[in-house]
């Protein structure tokens, strides 16, 4: 049994899945030549056109793709880069300048503080996906091509993401806003049945290819009638042969109730009704209390991030050239 990731499969201890994390990711390096200064001769005038309507098509198109629109932190926005994220996102204007002057910002960001990713650490990144999601790497590495991806794009988006992933923990983890010992040791007492945990799980796992027919089937309560395309069997699920995500949502999951509907590899969907919780174990304060920062963080997250990068913007120098 395995749980595939979709998309970039990366596994890290806290999924930065926010609005802002997810806007600041939006925006693609472009591939199209831009300037490095304001005052570049790159940049075609609109009073230097000739009357040629092949010259004017051709200075037009020049202008769109070497012209500097915006400059943050002396860093360039062309006009061509706005133009094509409009496109190939199908956003207006405005939504795709925020989200490059975004990026150029989280880009900065990663260069302060210096955050580096290698490619050893990308290996060992998908050797441990791969070994989380019960694969060798032959079978990782077709499934990923299955998800359209090109080995070296794949490489490149989930280096991309681990470099953006270690950003935010930093700035997460350095907020004055979470980890007072008051704080941990409040939630700690209020949520004791989070600290309570199974080494062994029984379960009924139902299996289907149509995910909106598992959803509908978990929803109408009825197990007793198993609709056509959906598959039951008993299964005892060892919490340590999971990937930390799936065992998490397994745990969070009480008796006599189903699990979320969890995707096992491209086409097959699956979701656990929890029979019962075995050799249970209660984890003390001082064990939890990393997890309790995490689950705190995650819950202010949206919060920090946007306080954090408001900060940033709002003592960068953002020059708007043209509109």
């Amino acid at each position: 049994m395995h749980f595939m990731k979709r998309l970039l499969l990366c596994s890290t201890p806290l999924i930065f899945s926010i609005t802002l994390a997810q806007d600041l990711n939006k925006a693609p390096t472009s591939d199209a030549p831009t300037t490095t200064k304001a005052s570049s001769s790159t940049s075609i005038k609109k009073d230097s056109m000739t009357t040629s309507s092949k010259d004017t098509s051709k200075d037009a198109k020049s202008d769109v793709v070497g012209g500097i629109a915006i400059l943050v932190n002396r860093e360039p926005i062309t006009l061509y880069e706005i133009s094509n994220l409009e496109k190939t996102m199908k956003i207006g204007k405005k939504e795709a300048i925020k989200l490059l002057i975004d990026n150029k910002l989280k880009d900065e960001e990663i260069r302060r503080l210096k955050i580096v990713v290698s490619d050893d650490d990308v290996d060992s990144q998908i050797n441990s996906l791969a070994k989380q999601n019960h694969m060798s790497l032959d079978q990782f590495y077709t499934e990923v091509e299955k998800q359209g991806f090109t080995l070296s794009s794949y490489r490149k988006k989930l280096k991309e993401q681990m470099v953006d992933n270690n950003l935010f923990g930093k700035i997460l983890y350095s907020s004055n806003n979470i980890g007072q010992d008051d704080e941990l040791r409040d939630y700690y007492n209020k949520h004791q049945e989070e600290f309570n945990i199974p080494k062994a799980i029984d379960t009924v796992k139902y299996v289907a290819n149509n995910k909106e027919l598992l959803e509908k089937f978990i929803k109408s309560k009825d197990t007793k009638n198993l609709p056509k395309g959906i598959a039951k069997d008993t299964e005892k699920v060892e919490l340590k042969d999971l990937p930390p995500q799936v065992a998490d949502l397994l745990i969070a999951s009480k008796e006599g109730n189903f699990s979320p509907v969890l995707q096992s590899d491209a086409n097959t969907f699956v979701s656990f009704f929890i029979t019962k919780k075995e050799d249970i174990e209660h984890i003390d304060f001082q064990k939890a209390k990393n997890y309790i920062v995490q689950k705190l963080i995650a819950t202010k997250q949206e919060q920090i991030l946007s306080e954090y990068f408001a900060k940033v913007k709002a003592r960068s120098n953002i020059e708007i050239l043209r509109d």
